[in-house]
């Protein structure tokens, strides 16, 4: 299996973990897929977009939002280069708005859910 295969397969096992309910499992697993994907692929790369997008969402469910907050922001800013019709970058925003959401910040999240709104 070739390093790129690997981290995506830690990523797939990951988020299993995550959806059984197996948090601290799954962010140990999902940390070591962050370090295998940002070891393999360039900067800004999406493997590494979405190795960090798991784990934040592990961290979101834990309701961990000062950690997760700055892996979402980061992702954001490398996908919003591609506009708002991406539906990568669409990925993104919403899943800041569910932690904003989820932590009590209704600017923050109003800020973010604002872009989701299709320009006329």
């Amino acid at each position: 299996m070739t390093d790129s295969r690997v981290g995506q397969t830690t990523i797939d096992y990951g988020a299993s973990l995550m959806n059984a309910g197996s948090h601290g499992e799954a962010e140990r697993v999902l940390r070591h897929a962050v370090a295998l994907e940002t070891a393999g692929a360039p900067p800004e790369h999406w493997r590494i977009l979405r190795a960090q997008g798991a784990l934040a969402a592990c961290l979101v469910r834990q309701r961990r939002y000062a950690d997760a907050e700055p892996l979402l922001l980061a992702a954001y800013a490398v996908l919003k280069r591609n506009g708002m019709s991406d539906p990568y970058t669409r990925q993104g925003v919403e899943s800041l708005v569910a932690m904003y959401d989820g932590w009590g910040k209704p600017d923050k999240a109003s800020q973010y859910r604002a872009l989701l709104r299709p320009v006329r």
